[in-house]
């Protein structure tokens, strides 16, 4: 191979590797938009699933008047129910402490923003804090992340919502 030749093939070579490089740089760059694309999408469907969730239990809990008045009975004095209610206000309460543990894992993975844990968690947190839901929750064995999450709640907040849940009237449920 002459000199001229040499230098010719060399050149092309390092052409070759400068496009190849360019190429690898601009498909990293591109999967990285991808995969922020794709991160934000999984953001948005679990944040939307959490709160479909959320708001689901809170319609059912609301629009079955004898649940709502289990809840509101359990929330206002947990001691006053009977063997069965308190097993219904437990089984009724369950998922929204799985919605909570739920959320708890999703932003823990970086799929869920603080303000909307913080949204269902503090609805949780006050309503543990009512007379009965206290008992309840003292009394009820929950995840430890749900239990240390609650605690950190209430004292941040100002858990003042008993007096959202007076005494119940027992005659009436």
């Amino acid at each position: 191979m002459t000199p001229l030749l040499c230098r010719a093939y060399h050149e092309d070579a390092a052409s070759g590797e400068i496009s190849g490089a360019t190429a690898v740089v601009l498909t990293l760059f591109y999967l990285a938009i991808q995969i922020r694309q794709s991160t934000q999408q999984a953001e948005a469907a679990s944040r939307q699933n959490l709160i479909d969730t959320f708001y689901d239990y809170a319609w059912k809990m609301g629009s079955d008047e004898t649940v709502a008045k289990i809840i509101f009975a359990g929330l206002s004095d947990f001691e006053s129910l009977s063997s069965e209610e308190k097993f219904r206000f437990n089984n009724l309460r369950a998922p929204f402490e799985g919605n909570l543990y739920n959320g708890l894992l999703l932003r823990d993975a970086g799929l869920l923003d603080e303000e909307t844990l913080n949204e269902i968690g503090d609805r949780f947190a006050s309503s543990v804090a009512s007379g009965g839901g206290k008992l309840w929750y003292e009394s009820t064995p929950l995840t430890p992340q749900v239990e240390q999450y609650v605690q950190e709640r209430q004292k941040l907040l100002d858990v003042s919502y008993p007096k959202y849940f007076p005494q119940s009237n027992r005659e009436d449920t």
